[in-house]
């Protein structure tokens, strides 16, 4: 130089230090803002900032606010004339809410009143599960399964995964509830039938049943699984009941229907009296509900129990045809009649008292003299000798029936027996 002097330049520049440890949520939830920071570095003018994939944010400051996306590595230099610095980082495992859990696993159709297990897979990124049950149901869970009741109605099963960054979508299972059938209404059918007769029974349809189970009398046939039943019947009557099932369970029984079996009549007969008017009693068997007489005179008759005025004195054919629903059956007997004996009355002479009696009695003449008892068919039974005025005791193993007196005068009366 021309003046003498020299000028030196000073060409040592440095950067700065390396930044210290970065501060800050090593496992941030993702989508949610998470804020790192370090210590101001001396000589910095500015920071540069580098986040993981899928974060988003910027800064140039010794902090930063990001919103988290995926694991990775945040580092961060210091920047100054003269450079950048040796950068910092912090490796960072990024937690996502749950994920919506799979299908519920477990029955959409389940019967009122008995225990269920639903479940979902397990997600390693829940902490815990929140189950919501229909109305009714019981039971409670915070794991991936749940055991409960179903005392109620149906509905929606609903769960979620939770864990400290959020709960998941929900996911969801409809589920209907059913109960065992009610008890069937009462049965629709005959309460007298006839012996080994077809015999059709019902009740209305349940439809909440999927069967029917008959319950029959000793010695009836028949079988079926449906609201109706053609059944045989056997030779005696009995109860009937039915019960509804489906799945889950079976109905009460019904409540009974008391069949009775009725035979085809028996026909029988006596006769009360052999003398005009003759009296005749039914005694046919098995409820019969008409009667037809034939009197062997010509004479007819559809009353139970007749009278039957004879033309003359002899040997009548009377016959009985007596029919139910279940059939018809005859019976005949020989009558020898007497025209013109007349029963008598208290005031004919003779006494008897009681009358009706059980075969004990006193008899009691206004004649005395032998006094004759016969029998409906005039049929001798015994003779007594009368004092006249006076009671005798008379005590006879007498079979139930009309019996007739005759005494001296011609004194005649009728005595019953029962």
């Amino acid at each position: 130089m021309d003046d003498g002097f020299l000028v030196k330049f000073d060409t040592q520049c440095a950067t700065t230090a390396q930044p210290g440890p970065i501060s800050g949520n090593t496992s941030p939830c993702v989508g949610t803002p998470s804020p790192y920071f370090i210590a101001s570095v001396s000589g910095a003018a500015s920071y540069t900032w580098t986040l993981p994939g899928g974060w988003s944010g910027t800064s140039t400051l010794p902090s930063i606010n990001p919103t988290v996306g995926s694991s990775g590595t945040i580092s961060v230099v210091a920047n100054n004339l003269c450079g950048v610095s040796t950068p910092q980082t912090l490796v960072v495992n990024t937690v996502p809410a749950p994920a919506q859990p799979a299908p519920i696993s477990g029955p959409a159709t389940v019967c009122q009143g008995s225990p269920y297990t639903y479940s979902v897979p397990n997600d390693p990124n829940a902490t815990s599960y929140t189950w919501t049950l229909p109305g009714g149901w019981s039971g409670t869970s915070s794991t991936s399964s749940i055991s409960t009741t179903a005392t109620g109605i149906g509905g929606t099963v609903t769960v979620v995964a939770n864990n400290t960054c959020g709960s998941s979508t929900s996911q969801t299972l409809t589920v209907n509830a059913n109960a065992a059938p009610a008890t069937p209404a009462a049965i629709i059918g005959a309460d007298s039938v006839c012996p080994n007769s077809q015999v059709v029974l019902s009740v209305p349809n349940d439809p909440n049943a999927s069967a029917y189970n008959w319950s029959l009398p000793a010695g009836w046939t028949g079988s079926s699984a449906t609201q109706t039943l053609l059944a045989t019947s056997g030779t005696s009557g009995g109860i009937i009941t039915v019960t509804a099932s489906n799945s889950c369970g079976t109905s009460a029984p019904s409540s009974p229907l008391l069949v009775v079996v009725v035979p085809a009549p028996v026909a029988s007969f006596s006769i009360l009296t052999n003398v005009n008017p003759v009296d005749f009693m039914d005694l046919s068997q098995h409820q019969p509900l008409t009667w037809a007489w034939d009197f062997g005179d010509g004479g007819m008759s559809n009353a139970q129990n007749p009278s039957h005025n004879f033309p003359s004195p002899g040997l009548y054919t009377v016959c009985l045809t007596v029919t139910n629903a279940c059939g018809t059956d005859s019976m005949c007997s020989t009558l020898d009649v007497v025209v013109g004996l007349q029963p008598a009355t208290a005031e004919s002479g003779i006494t008897a008292f009681p009358n009706p009696s059980g075969g004990v009695f006193h008899l009691r003449a206004g004649t005395g003299g032998p006094c004759v008892l016969r029998n409906a068919l005039g049929q001798h039974v015994a003779t007594f000798e009368l004092t006249a005025g006076q009671a005798i005791r008379v005590d006879l193993p007498l079979p139930a029936g009309v019996y007739h007196f005759q005494g001296a005068g011609n004194q005649r009366l009728r005595l019953l027996v029962h």
